[in-house]
């Protein structure tokens, strides 16, 4: 899983629609006492669950530095487990991902149609927990299939959901990245302002700064 590192728990837009999904990744990300393990978030695509995902793995690595974090797709987790047990070395797969300190997988939809492949992710999901370790999952499937059948047969185990950002939730989301595209550009306008030789730079950096300011105004 590629992280993005502007998506952490502090840069999350809180609403109606996330809040106790937010609480529980908190809880599962601490370092003692109980917490959901493993923690499913499930919700249609669009929701935020990948921001979520990601803002655990960063969260879980601040407070832990040499945090041994396993994050990847639910697809790449299966392909990676078909291509081990066709080349005879399941075992280099499954090393690592049984000894590591916090696991983090998404977009577990791909294995609704294949409980098979998932009974290798389950076996996993038992050792860590069973370890203590953190697990949080995601998936877009609201059905109840191999994935969330796992996760209830842990009693530690939760599942929440989370729905579509409200549209006000949106426009902070925007305000929000147009405030660090302003920033960015008004830090690059400076440094073009020093260097003479370069006044084209500086008249496109002043148009892209003062259409942001335009569409942040509009968005207020």
């Amino acid at each position: 899983m590629r992280l993005d590192p502007t998506r952490t728990l502090r840069t999350i837009i809180a609403g109606s629609t996330n809040t106790r999904a937010i609480e529980l990744v908190r809880a599962a990300v601490r370092g003692a006492g109980v917490r959901p393990d493993p923690l499913l978030v499930r919700g249609p695509s669009g929701a935020g669950k990948t921001h979520l995902l990601q803002a655990a793995t960063a969260e879980l690595v601040r407070r832990t530095p040499a945090c041994r974090v396993v994050a990847l797709k639910g697809e790449d987790f299966a392909n990676r487990y078909v291509e081990a047990i066709r080349g005879g070395w399941v075992y280099r797969v499954r090393e690592p991902l049984r000894t590591c300190d916090a696991l983090v997988v998404d977009e577990l939809e791909h294995f609704t149609s294949r409980p098979a492949t998932f009974e290798e992710l389950r076996a996993t999901i038992e050792v860590l927990v069973g370890k203590g370790r953190p697990v949080i999952l995601a998936t877009s499937s609201m059905t109840d299939d191999c994935v969330t059948s796992c996760v209830r047969a842990f009693a530690s185990g939760v599942i929440v959901d989370v729905r579509l950002p409200t549209l006000q939730q949106r426009m902070q989301a925007l305000r929000r990245v147009r405030g660090r595209e302003r920033l960015a550009l008004t830090r690059l306008l400076e440094i073009a302002r020093r260097s003479p030789r370069i006044p084209e730079a500086r008249a496109a950096l002043e148009n892209e700064l003062f259409r942001l300011g335009a569409i942040g105004d509009a968005g207020a």
